[in-house]
């Protein structure tokens, strides 16, 4: 596959986190919470009883912490996704890693300035603080990645030239 190929596909890619994202930051905040304790339960932290009266509206104890540490995650997972996608991007660009970086960070930005104008949501600096931590931690482990197999590759060749001589 060609470059040009790769780099469409991962700009589709990109696009995609980007729309899913923005959607996740479209919903009003009754639904929002209401995914977080999906969420919960999905991961076993609230109970199938818990769910059932929290979505009926009955008290559950303890769920606004839990729901709240759990978006925290979910903010931190999507942005490093994205961070990973974005590098990949930009490398494949041939442009220094901090545009992806900048990138994550300018995304963060206005995903918070978004949620201003949603129903019960509200845009927080300390989300774009962990939007942008996730996003620039992506980035680097997408670094990381690509660094260490350039280096296997480059060993591997060199081996095969040494087993020639």
């Amino acid at each position: 596959m060609n470059n040009k190929k790769i780099l469409f596909f991962v700009g589709i890619l990109l696009i995609l986190h980007m729309t899913f994202i923005f959607q996740l930051s479209n919903r009003n905040a009754d639904l929002s919470s209401k995914d977080s304790a999906k969420t919960l339960n999905v991961v076993k932290v609230i109970t199938d009883e818990e769910l059932k009266n929290y979505i009926e509206g009955k008290p559950v104890e303890n769920i606004g912490i839990k729901q709240r540490l759990i978006r925290k995650f979910a903010h931190f997972s999507f942005y490093l996704i994205l961070g990973m996608i974005l590098y990949c991007f930009i490398y494949l660009l041939k442009k220094p890693f901090v545009y992806a970086v900048m990138f994550g960070i300018f995304f963060a930005l206005t995903d918070e300035f978004h949620q201003l104008f949603i129903s019960g949501r509200g845009g927080r600096l300390f989300d774009v603080y962990i939007d942008s931590l996730g996003s620039t931690i992506g980035v680097f482990i997408m670094y990381g990645i690509i660094e260490l197999i350039l280096y296997l590759k480059r060993k591997k060749c060199l081996n095969k030239n040494n087993d020639h001589n």
